[in-house]
């Protein structure tokens, strides 16, 4: 059975925030729980129900269930954390099982993936080393990560401040706004003087993001072997009024660093699965209902680039 036993503190973490969002008996239970899953002796096994625990933290919490950004819900009643988590942990070793069945007569592959933690900017990589490379990067301003993620970071005690946290992010509003350093692209020029003109701190906002994106894609060519590709997918944002073209900029931004563009792929964003409604006075997401409200992500891209032979 999984109870608690004792009463856990760990100055490494800020109690303050955590009991904000969980309150004092969820909290402990989930620190309980977190602790005796580090306690387990194979890595694997721990790594796999850690993560379970990371997922149930917006279930356990009062933050607001239908909300994307952090706010409080004080009606809300929170989940048990032991019976989500055995729910939640059960769910995943099903479809973990599900997995396994589906690849055990593929060819081997070991290991099947390795997952590494290092900033996009200044990858622990060599030279020419990777075949493909596929992700999706930020877009300027619409998420704050270090927010939306704050309860894993918190309870796991990847952060103590978030403020701190917040400044490592690309396309956080309280990064590294590059002082030193000037935008050359003229469409990401056009769109952050826009911004600029309304709100300076947004503009540097941005303007922080697109130098970031610069480094990012100067990165990507370098451990990119001549010839293989890179694929990323992009949507434009609007702010404020100004519309951020993101992808435009993208492409432009990954041609200087020696990408050759082979194909770029429109598609729709469905609404269930991003938030892509702002409020045309504060510029905050908000749900369709809002009779302010106006649709800012109705599609995206995928650039699809390949690195010079």
């Amino acid at each position: 059975g999984l109870h608690i036993t004792q009463r856990i503190q760990d100055s490494r973490l800020d109690y303050d925030r955590l009991q904000y969002w969980f309150g004092d008996f969820n909290l402990q239970q989930l620190l309980s729980l977190k602790k005796r899953l580090q306690e387990e002796e194979e890595p694997a096994i721990s790594r796999f129900f850690l993560c379970a625990l990371s997922h149930i933290l917006k279930n356990c919490s009062y933050w607001l269930t239908t909300s994307t950004k952090p706010q409080k819900d004080h009606d809300k009643i929170p989940e048990s954390p032991i019976d989500a988590f055995l729910t939640h942990a059960s769910r995943m070793m099903r479809r973990n099982s599900v997995f396994f069945n589906e690849v055990e007569n593929l060819a081997p592959c070991e290991p099947l993936s390795v997952m590494r933690k290092a900033d996009a900017r200044c990858l622990p990589l060599p030279n020419n080393c990777m075949d493909l490379i596929v992700t999706s990067p930020p877009y300027s301003t619409s998420y704050e990560y270090p927010d939306i993620h704050q309860l894993t970071a918190l309870l796991f005690g990847f952060c103590t401040s978030l403020s701190d946290f917040r400044k490592g992010f690309i396309g956080s509003k309280t990064g590294n706004h590059h002082r030193d350093a000037q935008l050359e692209n003229l469409r990401a020029l056009k769109a952050t003087r826009a911004l600029t003109s309304i709100d300076a701190r947004l503009g540097k906002a941005v303007q922080s993001y697109f130098l970031d994106m610069k480094q990012v894609y100067r990165e990507m060519y370098r451990v990119l072997r001549p010839g293989r590709r890179i694929c990323i997918v992009i949507g434009d944002t609007e702010l404020r009024g100004v519309t951020i073209p993101n992808a435009d900029v993208a492409v432009e931004q990954m041609c200087e660093a020696g990408f050759i563009p082979e194909k770029t792929i429109e598609r729709s964003v469905p609404s269930r699965v991003l938030a892509p409604y702002r409020d045309r006075n504060d510029g905050r997401f908000t749900s369709p209902e809002n009779a302010a409200a106006k649709k800012v992500y109705s599609h995206e891209y995928i650039l699809v680039l390949r690195k010079n032979s």
